[in-house]
Formats: structure tokens, sequence, C-alpha cells
């Protein structure tokens, strides 16, 4: 019997949700902290060949980005960009400023979407999962 990584058993269940979303596949919730969704997203994309940009927040960071502009960007072929804030599943909230720029990517037809777990990170991606 082969043993496959997390990694592979990720790729797997969402292939089979993205390709018969009928299948009893169940994705666990996970209470993770915002850095380890962060970092599981960034394993997924890069091995679905998924451009994705993930920036920290460091002081650095902030001299560059506007304020409240969206943790996670992800090219999907044939869409428009996704774009995700990551929260906590405990107390996570939007600060004004992702509030207001929410508001704008919403008026330009390009949503944020709010993300706490890996299962609605593939959710998102891929399609509801049962």
């Amino acid at each position: 019997m082969t043993a496959y990584t997390q990694r592979e058993r990720d790729f797997f269940e969402a292939m089979a949700i993205k390709l018969n979303p009928d299948i009893p596949f169940t994705v666990p919730d996970d209470d993770a902290p915002e850095s380890e969704l962060a970092k599981k997203i960034r394993e997924h994309c890069k091995d679905n060949g998924l451009p994705c940009l993930i920036f920290p927040q460091t002081p650095d960071v902030k001299k560059f980005l506007p304020p409240g502009w969206p943790d996670v960007e992800i090219v999907v072929r044939g869409q428009l960009p996704l774009y995700l804030e990551l929260k906590k599943v405990k107390g996570g909230r939007k600060s004004p400023k992702q509030k207001e720029m929410a508001l704008v990517f919403a008026y330009l037809g390009n949503p944020i979407h709010e993300c706490k777990t890996y299962k609605s990170f593939l959710e998102l991606l891929y399609g509801k999962t049962n």
C-alpha cells in the first residue's frame, strides 16, 4: 500500500471534489492560526500550478500595500483573480479599512472572500464539499 503525504491527499481530495462534487468527501475544518492557513494555501497553489501572492503583514510590506488590502491573491484560469481575507475561526473580524476595501472590490466586480479554514478555501476554489 502506498503512503501518501498530506499534500498528496489534499490534492486528490480537491480534484475528486472538482471532478465529481457528489462524492461524499469531507475536508476537516481546522482551527489553525492565519499563518498556518496561509502556508497551506501557498502549498496547495504551488502544487497545483496556481500563481499565488501572499504578503506577510510586516512593516516593510505595510509601506507599499494600501491599508485593508486582501491577504491572498490567486490567479485562476478562465476566471477573475480570487482575493482572500484570512481570519481566525474564533474572533476574527475585519477592520474598518478591510471593510472599505471589500466594498471597493465588490463595486469593481471582484469580491474579497473571507476565509477562515482550509476547507472554506477549497470550497471557494473548487465548489462546495459534502
